[in-house]
């Protein structure tokens, strides 16, 4: 990827994360819509230009999966709130795997998502409120390390040997994240009991 795509990723983490974090619950539906999109466009154009389409058919059925996924997702709703809390479920297990500096097992990972996504279901608003705060929080710092030009954090916790090599520094990322997750749910509760 070159800096400059890198940067417009950069910017869109950090952008999306705070607005998940902190207004996570009021905007669900849309972020919903545009995670449906998006997941729709990418298969759509993934589908089309794997077949040998054309660049007109590629663009309108790349646009037209984006549509049909955005609402998909958009009407829905306990698919998308089942989604975020498998996301929520997973980040959790990959950080408590990483820190224990064991390697990921395709089985438990897959577990730990879909006991995520069952209880978001029986606990929506609180468990909404917690993947939104906490998924944001992690955009915002997967986004910053990019800026920052330490760690790649996403490599972190996908390869748990560079994990283990990096000392101290992984706690003060696990800190920041806890206590940015933290004040976003803290906000969007605050915000969710004013009338």
């Amino acid at each position: 990827m070159n800096s400059s795509a890198s940067s417009i990723l950069g910017i869109a983490l950090i952008a999306s994360g705070v607005l998940s974090c902190f207004f996570g619950y009021r905007l669900f539906k849309t972020v919903l819509a545009v995670l449906g999109f998006v997941t729709g466009s990418a298969l759509a154009w993934t589908l089309l230009t794997a077949q040998g389409h054309g660049q007109g058919v590629t663009i309108a059925g790349t646009l037209l999966g984006g549509i049909l996924g955005a609402a998909a997702l958009f009407y829905l709703f306990y698919a998308g709130v089942f989604f975020f809390g498998a996301v929520l479920g997973l980040l959790i297990v990959m950080v408590v795997l990483s820190a224990m500096g064991n390697d990921f097992t395709t089985p438990f990972v897959g577990f730990s998502a879909a006991i995520g996504g069952l209880v978001s279901l029986l606990f929506r608003k609180v468990l909404v409120v917690a993947s939104t705060a906490l998924t944001g929080a992690w955009n915002v710092l997967c986004g910053a390390s990019y800026f920052i030009g330490g760690a790649d954090i996403v490599r972190l916790l996908s390869e748990p040997n560079v994990l283990r090599s990096q000392g101290g520094s992984y706690f003060v990322v696990l800190a920041l994240w806890i206590v940015l997750g933290v004040s976003g749910m803290s906000m969007q509760f605050r915000t969710l009991s004013k009338p």
